[in-house]
């Protein structure tokens, strides 16, 4: 006996579900399992990749040696005008006070940007394989950098102790309105403004 082979005969409406790992018999019509210099785009089809687009020489000879495989880095996308690229790289690391432990560069101005740091950071940014040991995340205006191979402890230096503060929250207040707390037969008064703009 020999296998029978089936022609199947079907319409496919596009060619933009990317690329499906799925099994053959799960996967979309839409959908292939290897997509080779190709990007489906909703207004143009399935069209040959774009090329590489040259952004900037300012990296200049950074990326030259181990800094090419030795490297972590990240992207701070904070708007259109504001993108950087940080990395950090062992060859950072020097033990001149004077010289930052990471760069950044400014991706939309094409240049470096000076890096001001504490001095505490030299110890911290130091590792064998700086690509699997640190990690970044950027919330806001703020970028943190955590080491993995490094123990989590506390500061040495504390902050005065705050004998008798509180927080109160309102949920919901009004314009020219008084509020009154009284906690211990101590009464503190807030009056809201009648507009929104003083508040």
């Amino acid at each position: 006996r020999h296998p029978v082979m089936v022609l199947l005969n079907s319409a496919i409406s596009n060619l933009l579900g990317g690329v499906s790992q799925q099994a053959d018999s799960l996967r979309g019509v839409s959908s292939c399992e290897v997509q080779t210099n190709a990007y489906p785009s909703p207004v143009s089809g399935l069209v040959k990749r774009p090329a590489a687009q040259f952004m900037t020489d300012a990296l200049g000879d950074y990326f030259t040696g181990d800094k090419t495989t030795n490297a972590a880095s990240h992207i701070i996308n904070r708007d259109s005008e504001e993108r950087y690229l940080v990395v950090i790289s062992n060859n950072d690391v020097s033990s001149d006070e004077d010289v930052a432990p990471l760069a950044v560069w400014d991706l939309v101005n094409n240049v470096s940007v000076p890096v001001f740091f504490d001095l505490r950071v030299h110890t911290y940014l130091n590792a064998g394989n700086a690509n699997d040991t640190f990690r970044f995340a950027t919330a806001g205006d703020v970028t943190f950098i955590c080491n993995k191979s490094r123990p989590i402890r506390a500061e040495t230096d504390l902050t005065d102790v705050q004998d008798g503060l509180g927080l109160v929250h309102v949920r919901q207040g009004a314009y020219d309105t008084k509020y009154n707390i009284t906690i211990d037969g101590t009464t503190v008064t807030h009056e809201t403004h009648k507009t929104a703009e003083n508040a």
